[in-house]
């Protein structure tokens, strides 16, 4: 089997999602985006690799003017993703999911850019998600079409914060620069020594809310999760889900309610949840609802994208988002704990 080394050209085509009435203006014309990416393909030095059919691994850069829009400025995005493969035969098909940083020249500002209601930081978190489908046009060329989903947002961290969604169709030509035999690791494939995956984690982080130049809030995040392996690349699971948000007492004060305590104000909920599993590295998508609500403006469903990387054992570092249908919530660093049997 061989490794190559390939890199790509990308174009996207989409548009502005307004998914709140003020975004309306954020760009009145159809966006063009540019996309070169590296990419570095696997051989099974992994276990994981192998059960995802070896897919690529790489880092990409995006540009965008965003339409000309004064309000947004210029796009600039860096980074690392996965294409995970569905059909590989001549004609395939592959998922890509992607997480990074972006860079935004135009942000929020009382002044002079009061209408920029999407974006309040020049750094915000990237995330790409992508299906494309492409053929061989010879031993070291392929072309690709596809759509895309791209955000940037702070996460919260400072108001206001919509974010960008942009929808987009794109097409793509992939030149391989490189080509090393290397031998494919066989795995035996041996049945799940463990299926049930029980975790303990916490992460905790800040945010605003309106009016803007406010001061930060605490929010954290803790789950008690019990996953069930349906096999060696995946789980579904139940998670308990506790959170405290700090800005919650400020928003129920506001409405002349007064909490006896934080405590009262602490927001149990139930999750359902499915979990990729990448080796070290696991990411889960989680949807939810809240058992316990006292101060209800974000409605009572949640979701919750959690990052796990392995560090020592049981011992994981993870990054979560958790957001209420199209609005970030907050974007939080923490740590878990978490044990296997069968």
């Amino acid at each position: 089997m061989s490794q190559s080394v390939t890199g790509a050209f990308r174009y996207h085509y989409g548009f502005i999602l307004d998914h709140h009435p003020e975004m309306a203006i954020l760009s009145k014309s159809h966006i063009s985006v540019f996309e070169v990416d590296l990419m570095k393909s696997t051989f099974g030095k992994k276990q994981w690799e192998k059960l995802y059919h070896y897919p690529n691994l790489g880092v990409g850069y995006i540009y965008s003017s965003l339409g000309g829009s004064e309000i947004l400025g210029k796009l600039h995005g860096l980074y690392p993703f996965v294409d995970l493969p569905v059909i590989n035969r001549t004609g395939y098909a592959t998922i890509r999911l992607g997480l990074g940083l972006s860079y935004v020249t135009e942000i929020f500002n009382l002044d002079n850019n009061f209408r920029n209601t999407a974006i309040s930081r020049h750094l915000n978190a990237l995330i790409v998600l992508g299906l494309n489908a492409g053929v061989k046009i010879n031993s070291d060329t392929k072309v690709e079409i596809g759509l895309s989903f791209i955000h940037f947002s702070n996460g919260g961290t400072r108001m206001p914060n919509y974010g960008v969604n942009l929808p987009t169709a794109n097409a793509t030509i992939i030149q391989r620069f490189s080509e090393k035999k290397m031998a494919r690791r066989d795995y035996l494939d041996n049945p799940l020594s463990t299926r049930w995956v029980v975790r303990a984690l916490i992460s905790c982080g800040s945010k605003e809310i309106f009016p803007v130049n406010g001061p930060n809030y605490f929010v954290s995040s803790a789950s008690l999760q019990g996953f069930y392996k349906i096999w060696k690349g995946g789980m579904i699971g139940l998670s308990f889900d506790l959170g405290y948000d700090e800005s919650d007492i400020e928003l129920l004060n506001r409405k002349e309610i007064y909490p006896d305590s934080k405590l009262s104000v602490l927001k149990p909920g139930l999750s359902l949840g499915y979990a990729i599993l990448l080796g070290d590295l696991s990411l889960s998508l989680h949807a939810g609802t809240y058992l316990y609500e006292p101060e209800k403006s974000d409605g009572n469903i949640y979701d919750q994208l959690v990052l796990n990387y392995k560090i020592w054992k049981g011992l994981h570092a993870n990054l979560t988002l958790k957001t209420h249908f199209a609005k970030a919530d907050f974007v939080g660093l923490g740590l878990g704990y978490q044990i296997e049997f069968k």
